[in-house]
Order: C-alpha cells, then sequence, then structure tokens
C-alpha cells in the first residue's frame, strides 16, 4: 500500500461527502477543516495543501446544505477572502467562479430565522 498523505483534492472529496450527506454539524465541521487546512498551508508552504477555489467552493457547498445560523455570513467571509487574495495575488485559483457564487446565494435562500434576517442575507 501507498501511503496517502492528505492533500487538497483529499480534502475537497471529505467536504464533498460532508454537504452530500447534509449532516448535523456539516457546517462547523467544514469550517474546522477550511482553518486547519489554511493554518497547515501558511505553516509549511506545501503546495499540495494550498487552498484554492475548488477547496473554497467545496467548504461553500458544505455551508448551502448544511443548514446552520451564521452560515451566510461565513460565506460572505469566504467569498471577500477569496476576492481580496486575487486583489493581491492575482493568482486565477484563488478567484471565486459562478460556483462559489452559485453555493453563497444557495446560502442566503437557506438562511435560517425570520423573513427579516432571510431579508438581511441577501444584502
Amino acid at each position: 500500500w501507498v501511503e496517502l498523505t492528505p492533500d487538497i483534492v483529499i480534502y475537497c472529496a471529505v467536504l464533498d461527502a460532508i454537504a452530500r450527506t447534509r449532516m448535523e454539524g456539516g457546517a462547523a465541521c467544514a469550517l474546522t477543516i477550511l482553518r486547519e487546512v489554511e493554518e497547515f498551508y501558511a505553516a509549511t508552504g506545501d503546495d499540495l495543501c494550498r487552498p484554492n477555489v475548488r477547496f473554497y467552493t467545496a467548504v461553500m457547498f458544505v455551508l448551502a446544505n448544511c443548514r446552520k445560523e451564521g452560515n451566510v455570513q461565513e460565506a460572505q467571509g469566504i467569498l471577500m477572502k477569496m476576492e481580496q487574495n486575487y486583489e493581491e495575488t492575482r493568482d486565477p485559483d484563488s478567484l471565486p467562479n459562478s460556483f462559489t457564487y452559485n453555493y453563497a446565494i444557495n446560502c442566503a435562500a437557506n438562511t435560517l430565522g425570520t423573513l427579516e434576517v432571510k431579508s438581511e442575507a441577501f444584502k
């Protein structure tokens, strides 16, 4: 057997699985993975674990499917981080794509709470 070391592709597969199960606690799990991968990359510079548009979009997919209060704010924060990173680096792998924006819209559409809270999610 070949020893597997987690890389960004494996993390994306795990996030996709979490999103498809719509499991309770999935959003918190995805945000933990997000922070751990970002911290690992910042500490090591390992390109195999460099967060990219596919990774961030997979996190957004979880946030859209695993409904929880605050997911839309998390999604908006991820979008802002991606856009800022692109402005700073001009790295096309950090630029949100149509899937990323679609999942952000789905997060807003799936917002829990009152009509006022739901309306605020689309601002």
